[in-house]
């Protein structure tokens, strides 16, 4: 009974539609505002707890220069594909996760023309760019 004469409130006239849709909206964005604390306040834990201790004030052990880094040579472009895919089977074979597969690059065979559908999309698409 209780709920059928909320209804009637927001039934009749324009009033009770932009009640209805204030406290919606006010609604949605106090929540929105509590979600956003909460975001702000884990951060402010995670930084408080990772904070690192101060150091003694006394003297302390030297720590020796870190022995520098060896050049980077400037022949090397990166590591080949092939090499980096085989890794990650192979990590993922070992894991359990999959069965091992056989890698082989992918044979593209030639398509033939193509028709006069694709022809008129792919201009379609284009359409614009001049």
């Amino acid at each position: 009974m209780g709920t059928a004469r909320i209804a009637e409130q927001f039934s009749h006239g324009i009033g009770g539609p932009i009640a209805l849709a204030l406290i919606a909206f006010s609604t949605v964005f106090t929540v929105l505002m509590a979600l956003t604390l909460t975001i702000m306040a884990i951060r402010y834990l995670a930084n408080v707890t990772e904070r690192k201790p101060s150091k003694p004030a006394g003297p302390g052990p030297k720590a020796s220069p870190a022995p520098p880094a060896p050049p980077a040579s400037t022949a090397s472009a990166g590591p080949d594909k092939n090499v980096t895919a085989a890794v990650i089977a192979a990590a993922l074979a070992a894991s359990g996760i999959g069965r091992p597969l056989t890698l082989r690059p992918l044979e593209v065979i030639g398509r033939g023309k193509p028709t006069a559908w694709k022809m008129a999309g792919r201009m379609d698409l284009l359409e614009g760019f001049e």
